[in-house]
């Protein structure tokens, strides 16, 4: 072998060898762990907590990773599996490949926002869902599906978030700034307010879809759980951004029948009780429904009405 611009190999024999039997034990790394694993195989199972941590080029290849604490390094690849974040972090880097289920609902992808890599890259026939945490940087590449419905996307200082031509990217929660779509891609996005180049959109019918075709810059906006979003067109792209018009959140009407009574007490007990989410539900607007929320929707419910009394 030669050492030059390029590596010349010659004489070199390979030879076929059996992989060892796969583990399929569920692991948990934490800071105990001190083994450094490669990857996962088809059918196993790892779990990273708080104090845990997994190498740079990390491979998960048809088996599920869940990331509750920790630290992911650089440069993880998923091929055919289940990424579930809901902690820690991830370095950056991070590709998900075809058929791989990304789901965050917390932690951050992309400790460092000056980066000049993507931070999450969604490869074709992959579907990634964030509905939690925090995004420094994402890339839809063709044939891929991204959904937002929570947390925090943002563009690195040297890569910009970006729907490429034939990604399909659905929001609608969350805080998203500065997306840029390219031609040939699918923007789809659910809000109470959508503005183009800064003149409000005031001609949409709540509850239908409306899909852009004059010339963009900037769409900017109120999604439907109250956050904002920026979608930016390059010149000359072609995007095709479909805008739907929802009504705004009545905090308190759980019913959503429109007003706050006493026939929304049952349905938020009901919400509580699942541990599901409903925007109406969530009164302190901390992104759950929780305990916390019970005394803020019994105040929303007796301010209301005494004020229809007074009125």
């Amino acid at each position: 072998m030669s050492l030059g611009a390029a590596d010349d190999l010659s004489e070199v024999r390979l030879t076929a060898a059996p992989l060892p039997v796969i583990d399929v034990t569920p692991r948990v790394i934490d800071s105990s762990v001190t083994e450094q694993l490669s990857g996962l195989r088809a059918g196993q199972t790892l779990t990273l907590v708080d104090g845990g941590s997994l190498p740079d080029n990390f491979n998960v290849v048809d088996a599920t990773l869940n990331v509750q604490g920790g630290n992911l390094g650089f440069n993880a690849q998923t091929a055919g599996s289940v990424v579930n974040i809901s902690g820690g972090t991830v370095v950056g880097g991070f590709q998900a490949y075809s058929g791989s289920e990304v789901n965050i609902s917390g932690g951050t992808v992309g400790d460092n926002i000056l980066a000049p890599f993507v931070n999450l890259g969604a490869g074709a026939g992959s579907v990634v869902n964030i509905s939690g945490g925090w995004v420094n940087g994402l890339e839809a590449d063709s044939g891929s599906i991204v959904n937002i419905s929570g947390g925090v996307v943002v563009d690195g200082s040297f890569f910009e978030s970006h729907a490429r031509s034939g990604s399909i990217v659905n929001i609608t929660g969350g805080t998203v700034i500065f997306l840029r779509a390219d031609s040939g891609s699918e923007v789809n996005i659910t809000g109470t307010q959508f503005l183009l180049n800064g003149e409000l959109l005031d001609a949409l019918v709540v509850g239908e879809s409306f899909t852009i075709t004059e010339p963009m810059g900037r769409l900017t906006g109120i999604l439907a759980d109250g956050s904002s979003f920026a979608i930016l067109v390059p010149n000359a792209s072609n995007p095709t951004i479909t805008v739907t018009l929802v009504p705004p959140v009545i905090l308190g009407d759980v019913d959503l029948n429109g007003v706050v009574d006493f026939l929304d007490i049952n349905p938020f007990i009901q919400v509580l009780a699942t541990e599901g989410f409903q925007a109406e539900a969530d009164c302190n607007q901390d992104g759950a429904v929780d305990f916390l929320d019970i005394q803020v929707f019994i105040d929303i419910v007796k301010n209301t009405l005494l004020s229809n009394i007074i009125s």
